[in-house]
């Protein structure tokens, strides 16, 4: 889908940042008529698309849950960057 171009005041876009920040619509920001910067919003992907990489996520994650032994708790402690990875590495 190839959506227009919105073209937004300056000072508009800066009281109401959210309302076109948040959009799939590329806006030119203006100031006294002229472009002073264009903002292209990167593609999101859908409802539908994050259900199944949430779905995916949880798939990997009980089966390395199961494949490790590990429960969620223990998991959770190694993914935790504030700590100490608590296994050497083998080189």
């Amino acid at each position: 889908m190839n959506l227009a171009t919105r073209h937004v005041s300056i000072k508009d876009f800066e009281q109401n940042p959210n309302r076109y920040l948040l959009s799939n619509q590329p806006i030119q920001v203006e100031e006294n008529g002229e472009i002073i910067g264009v903002y292209y919003p990167k593609k999101r992907k859908s409802k539908e698309e994050l259900d199944k990489l949430i779905t995916r996520f949880e798939q990997a994650t009980e089966a390395l849950l199961e494949d490790s032994g590990l429960t969620r708790e223990e998991l959770a402690d190694l993914l935790d960057l504030k700590k100490p990875f608590p296994y050497e590495a083998d080189c």
